[in-house]
């Protein structure tokens, strides 16, 4: 697959669904990275289930909030084994997959199959 530039979120749209922006320059650069990835996955995710889409225009605001979502959750697992790393043990917990799901369904992608 070429590669392609995607602009469907912003550096700034991912801050907002995080509620702050990150102060360090390491994070400032990996949270620029994730925003650039998340992109791409939407994007190419989206056109192996068929959709034809304008890499410079999303789609819509289910693609959008997806997308975001992607970003930030790529953003939290920074030095993280599994999951987000939090000072709460049991109190916000959401499984990975949920969150994946939720994402597929932003993006109208169906679910994977198995066998």
């Amino acid at each position: 697959m070429p590669a392609v530039d995607v602009a469907w979120i912003t550096y700034d749209d991912v801050v907002g669904a995080l509620g702050q922006a990150p102060s360090a320059s390491a994070d400032v650069e990996w949270l620029g990275d994730c925003v650039a990835a998340a992109n791409v996955a939407a994007f190419e995710t989206r056109l192996e289930a068929g959709y034809v889409d304008d890499p410079l225009v999303v789609p819509d605001a289910g693609v959008k909030v997806g997308t975001v979502q992607y970003a930030v959750a790529w953003y939290r697992s920074r030095g993280s084994a599994e999951g987000y790393g939090s000072f709460d043990e049991f109190g916000n917990f959401t499984p990975a997959g949920a969150t994946w799901a939720m994402i597929r369904k932003a993006w109208r992608v169906p679910r994977m199959g198995f066998g």
